[in-house]
């Protein structure tokens, strides 16, 4: 079944935030290669950094479950 967009953008496990974080760094690439404005890229720049902090927590409450 497909994710609506709001499901994709509110990822919490670590392996949904990895497949997030996957395609906006590919898609940055992409659009890195294709000469998009500054402003563009650095918002998805800021995202990624966003999505690697989010995984950084997700991983960090997954163990705190854990124990």
């Amino acid at each position: 079944m497909k994710k609506t967009v709001n499901e994709f953008l509110t990822a919490r496990t670590p392996a949904e935030i990895k497949k997030k974080l996957a395609y906006y760094q590919n898609t940055f690439r992409k659009l890195e290669k294709a000469g998009a404005d500054f402003d563009v890229l650095y918002s998805f720049k800021e995202t990624i950094d966003m999505l690697k902090e989010d995984l950084r927590c997700a991983y960090a409450d997954q163990e705190a479950e854990e124990d």
